[in-house]
């Protein structure tokens, strides 16, 4: 939970067709509501987005403008500080 909690200048993220939960505030607005706007480079079609679980406070990733049946990043994001994400055994 709350992975992304505080990345205000997170600008993009790369989702997976094989993801199918997102956990608690993963993508929840700043107290102050100064958030980069987020686009989401999703591997599926719309279709395949709406079988991922999104669970409460994820308000960022709600309103993201999403890029269908894309296959990555420009930039690979692999580590977030301490973090490192396994997409493929765990939501996020």
């Amino acid at each position: 939970e709350f992975v992304f909690a505080g990345c205000d200048n997170l600008s993009k993220i790369y989702i997976p067709k094989n993801l199918t939960l997102i956990k608690k505030g993963n993508f929840n607005n700043n107290s102050w509501g100064q958030n980069t706007d987020l686009t989401v480079y999703y591997e599926g079609n719309d279709d395949d987005l709406t079988k991922i679980t999104v669970l409460d406070a994820n308000e960022r990733l709600k309103n993201a403008t999403v890029k269908y049946n894309r296959t990555g990043l420009p930039i690979e994001i692999t580590n977030y500080g301490d973090w490192k994400i396994d997409v493929e055994t765990s939501g996020i």
